[in-house]
């Protein structure tokens, strides 16, 4: 299950829905489209893209769980195993990681 945490991270769109559930308490939700949508994307296309291919795929590594007709998501059973690797590669990205 913990390479499926790796590849649940390895997208910029599936990061920042992670990101928006961080502060969120148990069962809040946090609407997916808004969380990923970063004005550069079709809007459509976004929400095929959430609905057919991101969040199956972190439903299916119990990273989160999400209503299929508001595209609604919160926090899944696994959430708590990506924060630490979250939170490394957000480290790396603004160079604050140890070396």
């Amino acid at each position: 299950m913990e390479g499926d945490h790796l590849v649940a991270l390895e997208d910029e769109q599936r990061r920042r829905l992670i990101e928006a559930l961080v502060d969120r308490d148990g069962d809040q939700s946090v609407s997916a489209t808004d969380a990923v949508h970063n004005g550069e994307e079709d809007l459509e296309t976004l929400r095929i893209e959430l609905f057919h291919k991101h969040l199956p795929l972190l439903e299916r590594s119990d990273v989160v769980e999400w209503d299929r007709e508001s595209l609604d998501v919160r926090k899944g059973p696994d959430f708590d195993q990506v924060r630490p690797v979250l939170s490394a590669i957000d480290g790396h990205a603004d160079g604050t990681t140890d070396q």
